[in-house]
């Protein structure tokens, strides 16, 4: 979303203000605790986190919200996985649930009714 972005954790609205004008949606907090909800039940034991991603062009302007992450920083909270780490133990809990998980999915129907 590109803009300033009017949002944060007490707020059951966040805004977007850009050179289309402005653009209301609900706050995706909720939303992201449902779905690591959903995520927990399908890998067991397995830690899950969750983030909300945007985009380097819209700016928080008073501080970014909890669980929010901007695209340039998802490198430095998400370091890349050297294939050393794949004799750690939790490597392979990890992989095991990571099958789990895509063994689950199913594409959304509603995605593909304007093909």
């Amino acid at each position: 979303m590109a803009g300033l972005i009017f949002g944060g954790d007490q707020m059951s609205d966040w805004t977007v203000i850009g050179g289309a004008g402005a653009t209301t949606f609900d706050n995706p907090q909720p939303a992201l605790y449902d779905r690591i909800a959903a995520v927990k039940a399908l890998v067991g034991e397995v830690p899950v986190e969750g983030r909300l991603l945007f985009s380097n062009v819209g700016k928080f302007t008073k501080g970014i919200p909890k669980w929010v992450l901007m695209l340039d920083g998802i490198e430095v909270e998400f370091p890349v996985v050297d294939g050393s780490m794949r004799n750690d133990p939790a490597f392979a809990q990890f992989s095991q649930a990571w099958s789990r998980l895509v063994g689950q999915l199913r594409p959304s129907p509603h995605l593909f009714t304007n093909l």
